[in-house]
């Protein structure tokens, strides 16, 4: 292991930022498959680079639930206590930097969709989610329900297992999670983001139902191949102000979801 390499061993990266939201994410599902790189490139601004790990692109989803939404001091916000969450994302490099770009997140709280897209112009979409759980077993039901937009069904339920080796630096799993930048596209600029929370606690994790209309929404063909599965504990996350990373040439694509759902 190098220096670099024992360095992030040793944790995440310092924030080089300001810290303006405090939250929660529990219940996670991790799914990751690989897919061709050019299947995903076309999808992506060009000033992007998609992140390659083995020649292969990965599209990550992921059902998980937020809570204790509240800024760096003070209490909560109410109308933000806790709320389901399901994104689809993959991952790119901006002037080098490693992050995460979402193809969609779908949320069942109006008010997050309606902060996430005015503050970090990030392609969320209102929806009804429902979660379910009998021990380790786990299931997430969602419909989106977005003004303008087609509606999107998901059903994803799995097993927990037990505890999952930590992901060594280099590794498949580090690259798949060891992610703390989001890049997002708004009026010629790509936008980053820093986020912080602590190493993952993954446990194996067995799949059950999932019927996904996801990767249609967004371009993508359904994965054949089984996904590569974890589930993770619940982990306190930091995070905070957008910046300019890069600015963009190509004409803005038609984003139906511009508009803000307000029931």
């Amino acid at each position: 292991m190098d220096a670099r390499q024992s360095r992030d061993a040793e944790g995440p990266p310092a924030f080089s930022g300001t810290r303006i939201i405090r939250q929660s994410w529990s219940h996670l599902l991790l799914m990751h498959w690989p897919v061709p790189a050019p299947l995903v490139r076309p999808l992506l601004p060009e000033v992007l680079e998609l992140d390659l790990f083995e020649g292969s692109a990965w599209i990550g989803l992921t059902p998980f639930t937020v809570g204790s939404v509240a800024p760096p001091i003070g209490p909560g916000w109410p109308a933000l206590t806790s709320f389901h969450e399901i994104n689809l994302r993959t991952f790119v490099r901006c002037r080098g930097r490693p992050g995460v770009w979402f193809f969609s997140l779908d949320a069942s709280s109006l008010m997050a969709v309606w902060l996430a897209r005015m503050l970090y112009h990030l392609p969320y979409y209102r929806a009804r989610i429902e979660r379910g759980r009998r021990g380790d077993s786990f299931r997430f039901v969602g419909e989106r329900r977005h003004p303008r937009v087609p509606r999107v069904a998901i059903e994803i339920a799995w097993m927990a297992g037990r505890p999952s080796p930590a992901p060594r630096p280099g590794s498949r799993l580090w690259f798949l999670t060891e992610r703390y930048r989001v890049f997002a596209r708004e009026r010629g600029w790509i936008y980053e983001c820093e986020l912080r929370h602590p190493r993952w606690k993954l446990r194996e994790a067995r799949l059950g139902t999932f019927e996904c209309d996801l990767f249609e929404a967004a371009g993508l063909p359904l994965p054949e191949e089984p996904p590569l599965l974890h589930h993770a504990e619940e982990v306190p996350v930091d995070i905070g102000r957008i910046r300019r990373c890069a600015a963009i040439r190509e004409p803005e694509p038609d984003f139906e979801a511009d508009t803000v759902p307000t029931t």
